[in-house]
């Protein structure tokens, strides 16, 4: 079993936010690029339940020094039950995706948060929803944020059908699916040329998160050529291609 990450080598903690000690107790594969990890804890009857697209931090132990941190999006909390879940995209050779891979019931990783103060809304009665596959969580906790007679539209760009997955068990949504495989396309060109295709006259507040050179691309788009105000518009830059540690923090704004 991994030991517990020493939590006197973190980095300093935000203010309200708590370095929480978890166990695997149940481990799931809803497709096969993804494994959902479901952490357990005493100090989660603590936890503040997490805003629609907010974020924890995992620390994962490498040895001599600070641990090494990755970002999140917690899928579901159970205060009840004191469970969190988190769905991990394996992908490249990262820390995290290494992790979840190899992960066991029983093994422990330190959890920091939540954070994100995001929430949706849908004035308009229209919302749409365009994200990759490191998004989906994401979502997946904005779609239930939503009231019921919201008219969601979601695009979701991924490797293949392999990747297709309900968005949310509580809800119904159609989702249009662009696969990156069959023509080797870049991330998030498939996700930018749905965005653009779609008609000028589309009245919907947005969420958009996915690479960010992408986010950025389609930021501007729909801030230039439709002229979505920032009040309507929520963006993410998740990762960037080519790097392994990029910031939770990136939205587009700079």
């Amino acid at each position: 079993m991994p030991t517990m990450t020493d939590t006197s080598s973190l980095p300093p903690q935000r203010p309200g936010r708590t370095a929480h000690e978890l166990t695997v107790t149940r481990i799931e594969r809803p497709v096969a690029r993804v494994v959902s990890v479901t952490l357990h804890g005493e100090s989660l009857a603590t936890f503040s339940p997490p805003n629609p697209g907010g974020h924890v931090k995992l620390a994962f132990d490498q040895g001599a020094g600070r641990p090494t941190m990755r970002t999140y999006t917690p899928r579901r909390f159970d205060r009840d039950r004191l469970e969190l879940d988190i769905e991990f995209v394996l992908h490249g050779d990262g820390v995290a995706a290494r992790w979840a891979a190899a992960a066991r019931i029983g093994d422990q990783v330190t959890v920091m948060g939540p954070g994100g103060r995001y929430q949706p809304s849908a004035p308009s009665g229209g919302f749409v929803i365009a994200v990759d596959d490191t998004a989906i969580p994401a979502a997946g906790t904005i779609i239930d944020a939503l009231p019921n007679g919201v008219d969601i539209l979601a695009i979701c760009e991924v490797t293949d059908s392999d990747d297709e997955r309900p968005l949310t068990p509580t809800r119904d949504i159609d989702v249009t699916w662009l696969h990156r495989a069959p023509d080797d396309a870049e991330p998030g060109a498939l996700l930018h040329a749905a965005v653009a295709a779609l008609p000028a006259d589309l009245d919907a507040d947005w969420f958009v998160a996915c690479e960010a050179g992408a986010m950025r691309r389609i930021r501007s788009h729909l801030r230039t050529d439709r002229q979505i105000a920032d009040e309507r518009l929520q963006t993410r830059g998740y990762w960037r291609r080519g790097e392994t540690d990029y910031p939770d923090h990136d939205y587009g704004e700079d």
